[in-house]
């Protein structure tokens, strides 16, 4: 299993372990799978990723494509026998963000969150807390994040290009194609459902945080060009087939 960060502290996105006296700043995650790996009639994500955008207490945030601060990390694999580490990694991401997010969002996470149950190799609490806090999120829990579906829970859905088109953020033309490619297991998941599943996580994460009030902007802002400006030196670059091959990189950006 490969990982990819722009986070100089991507075990601590919410830096939990930095702040003792006052209360770490609100955080809207976004959770995201991609790509497909064919396993006893069955199919996995081959990748997963969180999208962190750091929000204001009080007041929302106005931004551009050159100002805009986020955190990403991504992990991905090429063996089926590498999908129950794929799901300890998002359960601890999942059970980090109930926890420590303000906001928890998602597009129809439900099929993916089922799959890597599935395949985990333990009980997967974080899995499945999360998929129930989806299921019921409209019943909130105290002491965790407010949960998002904008499938089901943004104007314009349940496409993510209608809640795209509604706002106003900018997303490549089929977002979805390159981690919807099948491979057989002891093949190499191309590069691009990584890099696609982190842009699908950008584009939820913008359109929640214009929903809820917390980001403004002008005109339209691609998702897409906002990784390529911030992130390309942190994501598999489109082109190159083997995952195996890339090490992690970090910018020198922090969230």
């Amino acid at each position: 299993m490969q990982a990819w960060t722009n986070m100089t502290r991507p075990g601590d996105a919410y830096r939990t372990g930095e702040l003792l006296y006052r209360r770490p700043p609100p955080r809207l995650a976004v959770f995201a799978a991609g790509g497909a790996l064919r396993s006893a009639g069955r199919l996995l994500p081959a990748c997963c990723v969180m999208v962190y955008l750091p929000l204001h207490r009080t007041r929302p945030v106005t931004v551009t494509g050159q100002t805009l601060a986020f955190g990403c990390r991504a992990a991905g694999i090429t063996m089926v026998n590498e999908a129950a580490a794929l799901a300890a990694v998002a359960d601890l991401d999942l059970m980090q963000a109930r926890r420590h997010a303000a906001v928890l969002a998602s597009h129809a996470p439900r099929a993916s969150l089922t799959a890597l149950q599935s395949a985990a190799a333990g009980p997967a609490r974080g899995l499945s807390a999360a998929g129930r806090a989806w299921a019921d999120r409209h019943e909130p829990v105290r002491g965790t994040a407010m949960m998002i579906d904008t499938a089901r829970d943004l104007p314009g859905g349940p496409g993510l290009a209608g809640v795209c088109e509604q706002a106003q953020v900018g997303l490549p033309t089929d977002p979805a194609s390159p981690g919807a490619r099948l491979v057989r297991p002891g093949e190499g998941e191309p590069v691009t459902a990584v890099t696609a599943a982190v842009t699908r996580a950008m584009a939820v994460a913008l359109a929640c945080a214009r929903y809820l009030g917390r980001y403004e902007w002008d005109g339209t802002l691609d998702a897409m060009s906002i990784l390529t400006a911030h992130a390309w030196d942190c994501l598999p670059r489109p082109g190159r087939e083997d995952i195996a091959g890339q090490r992690p990189r970090l910018s020198a950006a922090r969230l």
